[in-house]
């Protein structure tokens, strides 16, 4: 019964953020399949508890990773841009590519930051977690998933970058 209190919950939460767009819009760009590797994330932290609230680092990351995330990761404070850094209280752990650009995300304290490109699919997690998985904007593809409805850091979203796509997307996601 809680299961499906947590699923009704992630999916009236998530359900609020989606909308329809015409499906040519939507990036269907094949990755690189994910690889498990011991690439170390750079992690961030926003200490303004603006909303009243400051997370720790997130206790999950992906056991695989894209391949062309590289191993040695940036000082956080040349963290690339996104959306995360501007929301108060959010923890943000990252890997980035040879280039230093962003390849994965895993923001704890905040689901993805702006509405779906599509709706999104339930797909299992951390043994059993209900998580959505969906396109966002410009070929960002996302993992939303609330662990409580009470505690904002319980609220986790993964976010991969292009090139990608639903298959490696999931791929990541499920090996948390």
């Amino acid at each position: 019964m809680r299961t499906t209190i947590l699923l009704t919950c992630v999916l009236v939460t998530l359900g609020a953020c989606t909308r329809g767009v015409d499906a040519d819009a939507v990036s269907t760009t094949a990755a690189a399949p994910a690889t498990t590797a011991t690439t170390q994330p750079a992690i961030t932290q926003d200490t303004d508890t603006e909303n009243g609230f400051s997370c720790d680092a997130s206790p999950y990351f992906p056991a695989a990773i894209p391949e062309r995330a590289q191993v040695a990761q940036p000082d956080p404070s040349e963290a690339p841009f996104d959306p995360f850094p501007s929301i108060a209280g959010t923890s943000i752990r990252f890997l980035v590519d040879a280039g230093g650009n962003p390849v994965l995300a895993v923001i704890r304290g905040s689901l993805p930051p702006e509405p779906w490109a599509e709706d999104p699919e339930v797909i299992d997690i951390l043994d059993g977690v209900p998580a959505a998985l969906g396109p966002l904007s410009d070929g960002v593809w996302a993992v939303g998933w609330v662990l409580s409805e009470t505690d904002p850091c319980d609220r986790y979203t993964l976010m991969l970058y292009p090139p990608t796509g639903p298959d490696e997307a999931r791929q990541v996601a499920e090996s948390l």
